[in-house]
């Protein structure tokens, strides 16, 4: 029979095994989610798709978290859509503006709704097969 204190240090071992499962499931699984938003980011140079990518997964209290997503100043125009100016010359295209509003690609957005439930049920797998 276990003492107390030897049931609160197995207690935390499992919690510390947990956690470790889960940073691990997350990361795999961000890394998949970077790769199903490249494939969904629209392109013209390459330059959004090639920086999408991930942050390391973070633990504050009992929640986890990992951003995904890339750090172009443009990249959110082209996630969630932008208003522009109808009539202003765009050199760049060389035209000038026709609509008041660009909808939104929704990448990363998309990706991410596609990539939770598969990483929920990773991590419940892995945690039922080791701890």
């Amino acid at each position: 029979m276990l003492s107390f204190e030897e049931m609160i240090k197995e207690a935390q071992k499992a919690i510390e095994q947990v956690n470790n499962i889960i940073v691990e499931e997350m990361e795999t699984n961000a890394t998949e989610c970077v790769g199903e938003t490249q494939a969904r980011t629209p392109v013209k140079t390459g330059n959004l798709r090639r920086s999408m990518t991930h942050d390391e997964v973070q633990k504050n209290g009992d929640t986890f978290k990992v951003n995904i997503g890339s750090a172009l100043e443009y990249s959110e125009a082209v996630e969630d859509g932008h208003k522009q100016k109808v009539g202003q010359y765009v050199p760049a295209i060389k035209k000038r503006l026709v609509k008041p509003f660009i909808q939104g690609k929704h990448m990363i957005r998309d990706s991410v709704q596609l990539q939770q439930p598969k990483m929920i049920e990773d991590i419940k797998k892995r945690i039922e097969e080791e701890v």
